[in-house]
């Protein structure tokens, strides 16, 4: 089904709320399975210090970074934080600025987590090239289900690109372009 929304099991006032990096990190080492920082503005360096927090953990699930001002620098330390977590099924990083070189570093972490089951990248700055970069990578992953590209500027290039793999990402129920 194309256009629809994320579906989430998590409180929508706790999701909008957000919390602190602060208590983010102390959550994550705590053995929290869930992290929202909706809408903080960490930017680049906050999502480096969040990055250092990830790497200890092995049980977070779900990962709301949505409106957080995350350049290619954040979302390259973020993969890197996040390459082998196999509990992770969502990622939200909407509406950041991550851009190709971001993209490329996420691919990178993907096709090493196969427990991915929602992503989404809307609003990002990316063109048909991340797009395709993206894509590519995802046919390793067998749990994606949720796809968002929406809101970037991957043109018909991009979409085709996408097309191409969707026999190969067979187990995508929604995607939003």
């Amino acid at each position: 089904a194309l256009g629809k929304e994320f579906k989430s099991d998590k409180d929508p006032a706790q999701i909008m709320k957000g919390e602190s990096i602060e208590r983010a990190v102390l959550k994550i080492n705590g053995g929290g399975t869930d992290v929202s920082l909706f809408a903080q503005q960490i930017g680049d360096q906050g999502a480096i210090s969040f990055s250092k927090a990830l790497k200890e953990s092995s049980v977070l699930a779900w990962i709301d970074l949505t409106n957080n001002d995350i350049g290619p620098l954040g979302a390259t330390h973020l993969a890197a934080a996040l390459e082998g977590k196999t509990a992770l099924n969502t990622l939200w990083l909407p509406y950041n600025k991550i851009g190709d070189e971001g993209v490329t570093a996420l691919s990178r972490m993907l096709s090493t987590n196969t427990s991915l089951a929602k992503l989404d990248l809307a609003s990002n700055g990316l063109s048909a090239k991340g797009a395709e970069v993206l894509v590519h990578t995802l046919k390793a992953n067998p749990s994606l289900r949720e796809l968002r590209l929406s809101m970037n500027y991957i043109g018909n290039e991009g979409a085709t690109a996408v097309a191409m793999q969707l026999k190969a990402l067979r187990d995508l129920q929604e995607l939003d372009l």
